[in-house]
């Protein structure tokens, strides 16, 4: 979770953020992220509970509230009983390849002990892509759609 400036966070104060990277290519499509979003063994009105939809952001911020600071808290509080917190926080999922250089070079000096932010700064050329509310429910529906043509084959997290 992060405390994003409403400006240019759709008017939402906070913003649910989802990093996934791969070693391979990071392809910029629906089904691509789909693919990589994690499926929980419960279920919530029925589907299952698919990682980034609405209810499992909920459970997740309700079980990180107590950790979370007094503001940060009294922000939310209002807003508990909803059935989501949409009201007050937008999700993004952020996808990096780290296949081309520098990726791996980021994965090298991150794996070197000796070595500190400051003696890797090479930051072109990795790929990112990123994607917000309109787009993750686009995603998550595919995942829903995938989940139920493979009979939910996928594994639950």
């Amino acid at each position: 979770m992060w405390r994003a400036n409403p400006s240019n966070n759709q008017g939402k104060k906070y913003a649910i953020i989802e990093a996934k990277a791969t070693a391979g290519i990071a392809r910029p499509t629906t089904k691509y992220l789909a693919s990589r979003l994690g499926v929980l063994s419960e279920k919530h009105k029925g589907k299952p509970v698919i990682q980034m939809d609405h209810h499992w952001v909920k459970q997740r911020v309700d079980r990180l509230m107590i950790s979370l600071s007094p503001d940060i808290r009294a922000d939310f509080r209002p807003y508990s009983q909803n059935a989501n917190y949409s009201i007050i926080c937008t999700r993004h999922i952020i996808a990096v390849s780290l296949l081309v250089e520098p990726g791996l070079s980021h994965i090298e000096a991150m794996m070197d002990d000796t070595k500190s932010d400051l003696d890797h700064a090479v930051h072109s050329g990795i790929v990112i892509h990123k994607y917000g509310e309109p787009t993750i429910e686009n995603i998550i529906k595919e995942k829903r759609r995938r989940l139920t043509s493979k009979g939910n084959g996928n594994k639950p997290k």
